[in-house]
């Protein structure tokens, strides 16, 4: 049976209604329809043996092309920016390698992590996967790349196994090389296990996931090799067509990510220690699922009214515990977000028991913490004390250089803290009337029943927030001007992971997440009515996390 087919003009023509239905901003009239022909279905390709006619690299319809798809490229990088993804800070890039590269000189037929490189324009290092079978593949890219001498390619051998895939990539961020603010996760290529530890990556670790979704044209082939003006279609993959190739943000990981996330972030509000420790460890953080275990064995509101029975056996877990963490290897990220927490439980440990952290070695520790930090700085807290109550005593010669200040002034009492942190705890796990008789009773054997009383209608009151409770305890606790507790506070809320959600622009309405003690908020900007944020309002003025603000926001 003869072949008829269809004309090359034809063919043509549903190459272009391709370009239009999936571009939608230009026709390509100005496109010669043979060059549509021969660039698609007949282009000389020395490197992988394919015959036909060889595209020059000056071809007038071929630099249209190209500075088409650099337009394109351009559109899809504004597009996953309104996705609120930061193009600027991303330097480096995780793909599989793709052992199907050939003489490709011109941009249209960019690799996809090679097409990364224009979206993200300060890429440093692009890791590729790659397998024993495909290595000498890999190292003749490395070798040959337009692209090496702009980026640093490095390759990781890989195998097909799931598990030891996964270690290969969690490697490179235990090592500290790439890291969830720095590295986005490329799944177009590669096996669909390469796809399926991506998604878990992107899970665990926040990283952000792409992927190119490229136009496949039908394989269509000339009726007879002598004459090229009829084509049919036959089987197999035709070729990619770049110039309609769309760029994918992966949601549901991160949105997967997001929803485990906010869990954290609500149980570390909570003080709910052990559960943050079992939430990170199936994300697989390692290092803050141990921190929050060491931590959950003390801070937990059961286990605090057991060291009722002897005070001074808190202290010395706490002592105990922080020789744990000082002791961990933990990530650098993850260093820098537990310093000021560590260093507060440090500074409870040196007040109560003085001298009892030499341990810690001040010249080299995990978290950089210095001598003068945990003391001398608590001195000077003592004298700039002293000095207050000489003046609210109209002692107004009073020196505070003159007064001996000696380690019992400057000590915590063990047991007045410790129901500070106590009573702390109760506010943060939101605990019970019930539960709290208990505290209650205690409290009455070693302060006066009104301060109790005072005590216990704050923390039972359901119109102030944490934060308020927490401070109004303490001015109840403590003289005001009592040096002894002039102890820098920590908040909690330092210790959640507030980047979580993705800032979201459409149409006009910009969405923004934010926390509010630990729960995730949506906020709605319609900049098309909302121009009084551009006219009326200055930016360092206006906090996306102040509910004034975001009342303001709201009304206007």
């Amino acid at each position: 049976m003869e072949k008829i087919g269809i004309s090359r003009t034809e063919l043509a023509q549903k190459i272009r209604k391709l370009m239009i239905d999936n571009r939608n901003i230009q026709k390509y009239e100005k496109i010669d329809d043979n060059f549509l022909i021969d660039y698609y279905f007949d282009n000389y390709d020395k490197k992988n043996n394919k015959t036909g006619i060889k595209i020059e690299e000056d071809n007038f319809d071929l630099k249209l092309f190209e500075e088409d798809f650099k337009r394109h490229l351009l559109n899809e990088k504004k597009l996953l920016e309104e996705e609120g993804v930061d193009t600027d800070k991303i330097t480096k890039i995780v793909s599989a390698f793709s052992h199907s590269f050939g003489e490709k000189k011109s941009i249209l037929e960019d690799l996809p992590f090679e097409k990364d490189l224009k979206i993200f324009p300060n890429i440093e290092t692009l890791y590729l996967l790659y397998t024993e079978q495909t290595k000498n593949k890999f190292l003749e890219y490395k070798e040959t790349s337009k692209y090496r001498d702009i980026v640093k390619i490095e390759g990781v051998l890989i195998d097909t196994g799931i598990d030891t895939l996964y270690r290969k990539v969690i490697n490179l961020i235990l090592e500290g090389k790439i890291s969830k603010n720095n590295t986005v996760l490329d799944t177009t290529l590669g096996l669909k296990e390469i796809g399926i530890v991506f998604y878990k990556i992107s899970v665990e670790k926040q990283i952000k996931s792409i992927n190119w979704r490229e136009t496949m044209l039908s394989n269509y082939k000339p009726v007879d090799e002598n004459n090229k003006d009829r084509f049919v279609i036959e089987k197999g993959q035709g070729p990619r067509m770049s110039l309609v190739t769309k760029l994918n943000l992966m949601k549901d990981p991160l949105e997967e990510s997001n929803r485990i996330y906010r869990k954290i972030n609500e149980n570390i509000m909570k003080a709910n220690c052990q559960t943050v420790s079992d939430l990170y460890e199936v994300v697989g953080i390692d290092d803050l699922r141990f921190f929050y275990e060491e931590i959950g064995k003390l801070f937990n509101y059961f286990k605090m009214l057991e060291y009722n029975e002897d005070i001074e056996d808190f202290y010395n877990d706490l002592n105990k515990g922080l020789r744990k963490i000082f002791e961990y290897k933990f990530l650098p990220e993850n260093i820098s977000r537990l310093r000021e927490y560590v260093k507060y439980l440090l500074r409870i440990v040196y007040r109560v028991e003085n001298d009892n952290i030499n341990w810690l070695k001040f010249s080299k520790n995990i978290f950089g913490i210095t001598e003068n930090e945990i003391i001398n700085d608590e001195e000077e807290k003592a004298k700039r004390a002293l000095e207050r109550k000489g003046k609210e005593t109209f002692d107004l010669d009073l020196n505070y250089e003159d007064s001996e200040i000696d380690d019992e002034e400057i000590s915590i009492d063990g047991t007045d803290y410790f129901f500070y942190l106590l009573l702390k705890q109760a506010v943060f796990e939101k605990v019970s009337s019930y539960y709290f008789e208990n505290v209650k009773n205690i409290l009455k054997d070693y302060y006066e029943e009104e301060k109790v009383e005072k005590i216990i209608s704050i923390v039972n009151s359901k119109d102030k927030k944490t934060n308020e409770k927490i401070k109004q305890i303490k001015g109840i606790l403590f003289d005001e001007f009592s040096m002894e507790y002039e102890l820098e506070e920590f908040e909690i809320p330092n210790l959640a992971d507030m980047n979580i959600g993705l800032i979201r622009y459409k149409g006009g309405v910009l969405d923004v997440p934010f926390e509010d003690e630990g729960k995730l908020e949506m906020l709605k900007i319609n900049l098309k009515e909302e121009s009084f944020i551009r006219k009326k309002d200055k930016r360092d003025e206006f906090d996306i996390s102040n509910e004034k603000d975001r009342k303001k926001l709201k009304k206007k």
